[in-house]
C-alpha cells in the first residue's frame, strides 16, 4: 500500500501562494501569541451553541464552562 502526502496548495491567479500565506501565518502568530487560544475558544462556544440548538444543554453548558 503506497502512502500518500496530502498537503493544501492555495493558488490564486493560476500561481501558487502557499509559501506566501504561511509565511504571514507564521509572523502573525509570532506576534500575537494568544490568537490560538481564542480560536480555540470561538470554536468551542459555537460547538455549545450547537449542541444547544439540538437540545442537549448539558453537554452544551459542559462546553461552554471548559471554553470559559
Amino acid at each position: 500500500m503506497k502512502r500518500r502526502r496530502v498537503s493544501l496548495h492555495l493558488k490564486y491567479g493560476g500561481r501558487d501562494v502557499t509559501p506566501y500565506v504561511s509565511n504571514r501565518l507564521k509572523g502573525y502568530l509570532r506576534e500575537n501569541w494568544g490568537a490560538p487560544f481564542i480560536v480555540a475558544f470561538m470554536v468551542m462556544l459555537m460547538a455549545a451553541a450547537g449542541y444547544l440548538c439540538y437540545g442537549l444543554e448539558a453537554v452544551a453548558n459542559d462546553i461552554a464552562v471548559y471554553a470559559y
